[in-house]
């Protein structure tokens, strides 16, 4: 056999040698195979001629006789076993169009299989969650939370995998919250992953936007929507509020709620009207120097199924048609309004089915001009009422009210603090004759005072189950600790099952803190030992972020009921109540 022929078979068994090397890795009766074929080599390299012992082959020589036939049957064994071991040691053929892939894209292909179960394994097990559960964690935010942050939540779900991407678009209720313009074209370097899809450099970013909320408005299909339409929708608004009006004319997109920023009123009396269903109106004026103009017309309109009205700093309007089947009414006013009692009566007198009354302050005001109570107002429906209006006097709103129905009382913390502590007597003063009609209180919430500066007010709440207190630690500290005070809120409260204090110092040593901890730990153990009253169950503690009082509360608790530090669940206490 001459070399060149030896030498041609050899680069043949190295080819099915390298297709051997690039199959999936062998069992271990492949492994033994091998073994067997590497056996065979070796034996054949073996018969080979050689030139003066060097194991280069010699060019040109030619084998003679028994040699050159041992060479040729070695050679022809080994191939054929090489060749059965490469049809037996084949990779499986992927599942793709072409059925001889390139190997680098089989090997490409091999990879990225191999990085997606790498992922999934490290992914949480909320991505292994079915698709109808992960639908309906993704419809939640369209009920319970505020629409900003339920928009903003759709946008990153959708980033998060394919599965994500494909069950959301598939959920309506998760693009139900239309949020636009709250946020000013310049912060907007780059368009949302929604509209990625046609982010064309010739389309202005407020296009984009546009682009989006139309997407949205598709998206949510036949669920009610909630459209709000920030200060800085300036470009995109007219066209977003246009596309909506003809999906509503269509009878494709209810709409269940409006929040409407100056100043695009105008906007709002062409789209208002149009929405039957409407449920929940928000008008407000964030920084525009523009008042109102078209407020007054909007409100003047009736719509039957309008239950809540927010107006947040923007001149009172007159009472319209708009607030006689209205049930919440938040009034938020600005550093402007100075006399408030005025124009609010008339539009309280307006909500004859009012449940719920929220009054509020945007500045740091801490003195209105009212200082005299006007006549007496009568409201048979309110069962809520949360007030901050920065009097710590009782001369404003809470003077003149008269809720015979009333079972939720907050009562915000006024601004200075010392002045709350200076005219406390009148605060309670104003607040015994307020309680002293509104029996039924199931909650209370008191501002900012020494807590013994109330417990006067203990005997008019004999059905209260949630009781807030505001204060220093010192000083509530002080209050669970007397046993006077204690006997009285246990016989004068005995419905009670939660307390809520605020802690309002910034900074307390950790002995005070102790201290604070341990006065509350006997009052609920007290309270348990007690017969005839209700356990405490339920202990909500709130102190300033970041200092030293939230750290060294977690740490001093270990009360037998669940208590909560800021919002969370503090373990020890859990633990302990379990």
């Amino acid at each position: 056999m001459p070399v060149d022929t030896c030498t041609r078979q050899l680069c043949a068994l190295n080819d099915l040698l390298c297709q051997i090397s690039n199959a999936r890795p062998p069992t271990g009766a492949e492994q033994e195979r091998r073994k067997e074929l590497q056996k065979a080599l070796d034996e054949g390299l073996r018969g080979l001629p050689s030139a003066g012992g060097s194991k280069t082959l010699v060019e040109g020589c030619h084998c003679e006789g028994a040699v050159e036939r041992c060479a040729e049957t070695l050679y022809t064994s080994a191939i054929a076993l090489c060749s059965t071991l490469a049809a037996q040691l084949a990779p499986l053929p992927l599942p793709c169009a072409d059925p001889f892939p390139p190997p680098a894209l089989d090997e490409l292909s091999h990879q990225l299989l191999r990085t997606r179960r790498l992922r999934n394994r490290l992914l949480p097990p909320i991505s292994k969650l079915p698709e109808d559960l992960l639908s309906y964690i993704f419809s939640v935010p369209y009920a319970h939370w505020p629409p900003p942050e339920a928009a903003a939540f759709a946008d990153r779900i959708i980033a998060v995998s394919h599965i994500w991407r494909s069950v959301a678009l598939a959920t309506p209720q998760a693009w139900a919250n239309i949020v636009l313009g709250h946020v000013p074209l310049r912060a907007r370097l780059a368009c949302s992953a929604l509209s990625r899809c046609d982010c064309s450099p010739r389309r202005t970013l407020g296009e984009r936007r546009a682009a989006r909320g139309r997407s949205w408005i598709s998206r949510a299909k036949a669920v009610p929507i909630s459209f709000e339409l920030g200060p800085h929708a300036r470009v995109e608004g007219a066209d977003v509020v246009q596309a909506l009006l003809e999906s509503v004319a269509c009878g494709l997109t209810p709409v269940r709620a409006l929040a409407w920023g100056l100043p695009f009123t105008q906007l709002l009396l062409r789209l208002a009207p149009a929405c039957p269903g409407l449920q929940e109106l928000t008008v407000a004026r964030y920084d525009s120097p523009l008042k109102p103009e078209h407020v007054d017309e909007v409100l003047e309109r009736d719509y039957p199924a309008l239950r809540a009205i927010e107006l947040r700093n923007i001149p009172l309007p007159r009472p319209g048609r708009a607030f006689a089947r209205c049930t919440r009414l938040t009034l938020t006013f600005g550093r402007e309004t100075v006399s408030y009692l005025a124009g609010v009566v008339p539009l309280l007198e307006a909500c004859s089915a009012l449940e719920h009354l929220v009054v509020g302050r945007l500045d740091d005001s801490d003195v209105w001009a009212d200082s005299a109570p006007g006549e007496p107002l009568l409201l048979p429906r309110l069962t809520t009422l949360a007030l901050d209006e920065g009097r710590p006097d009782g001369t404003g709103l809470l003077s003149v009210l008269r809720t015979p129905a009333l079972r939720e009382l907050r009562l915000s913390s006024p601004h200075d603090k010392t002045r709350a502590l200076q005219s406390a007597g009148r605060l309670v003063d104003a607040l015994r004759k307020f309680l002293a009609v509104a029996s039924t209180l199931e909650h209370v919430e008191f501002p900012y005072a020494v807590p013994q500066a109330f417990f006067g007010m203990l005997k008019h709440l004999p059905r209260v189950r949630v009781l807030g207190f505001a204060g220093s630690i010192y000083p509530i500290a002080d209050f669970f600790r007397d046993a006077h005070c204690r006997d009285a809120l246990a016989s004068n409260c005995a419905a009670l099952r939660e307390l809520r204090v605020l802690v309002t110092c910034d900074v307390e040593p950790r002995d005070s803190v102790k201290v604070f901890a341990e006065s509350l730990g006997d009052y609920v153990r007290c309270r348990r030992d007690a017969e005839g009253l209700a356990d405490v169950d339920t202990l909500h503690l709130t102190a300033t972020v970041g200092c030293s009082s939230e750290k060294a509360l977690r740490e001093a608790l270990a009360i037998d009921c669940r208590v909560y530090v800021n919002g969370t669940l503090c373990e020890c206490a859990g633990d302990c109540g379990a």
